[in-house]
């Protein structure tokens, strides 16, 4: 199976952020093996506020944003997103 979440994972609402439920999905399903975090700005933040203890219950890599403004050559990120995939 494979889960993308695309932007943060968060909903924003009138009233603030609400978080997905995360940690039921896994629970969902338990082949999930791996969360894979894009890029260290908002999805990280969000991720680490709302989601920290996962990290000690499955893998959490967080790999360099696919947006172009990060100062990276395409083939960089592009080796990067694929030692995901090892």
């Amino acid at each position: 199976i494979r889960l993308s979440l695309v932007g943060s994972e968060m909903c924003i609402r009138d009233r603030g952020e609400i978080p997905n439920k995360l940690p039921e999905l896994l629970v969902s399903y338990p082949n999930i093996k791996r969360i894979v975090i894009n890029g260290s700005g908002d999805a990280k933040k969000y991720f680490d506020r709302y989601f920290s203890a996962l990290y000690h219950q499955i893998e959490v890599i967080t790999v360099p944003s696919s947006s172009n403004a990060r100062s990276m050559s395409f083939e960089d990120k592009l080796q990067e997103w694929k030692n995901i995939l090892k």
